[in-house]
């Protein structure tokens, strides 16, 4: 139940800053949400009111995104020789 009180307390807090900037249909549609992430997108609409929110203690309004693995395959490394560096060593061998 952890998780469930920090999105809630996430979500009053949006609620006390924004009830009288914002229209009750964008408060009930936070309120609603399950997640902060759901509710970080909402706010990401509200472009008006990002410099207010941060000000205020809400630093995180985007949601985070996750980086992008390398994908080793395909055109890029496809194990030919074209695709693998040579390697000299000392003597002048190639690998």
């Amino acid at each position: 139940m952890k998780k469930r009180t920090a999105v809630k307390n996430f979500q009053e807090k949006i609620i006390e800053l924004l009830k009288d900037k914002v229209s009750p249909g964008i408060i009930e549609n936070i309120n609603n949400q399950s997640s902060k992430r759901q509710t970080r997108k909402i706010l990401e609409k509200l472009n008006e009111h990002h410099t207010f929110l941060k000000e205020n203690g809400i630093k995180v309004i985007y949601p985070k995104s996750k980086k992008k693995k390398l994908n080793l395959k395909g055109a890029e490394f496809d194990r030919t020789m074209n695709s693998v560096r040579t390697i000299y060593t000392p003597m002048g061998n190639k690998r």
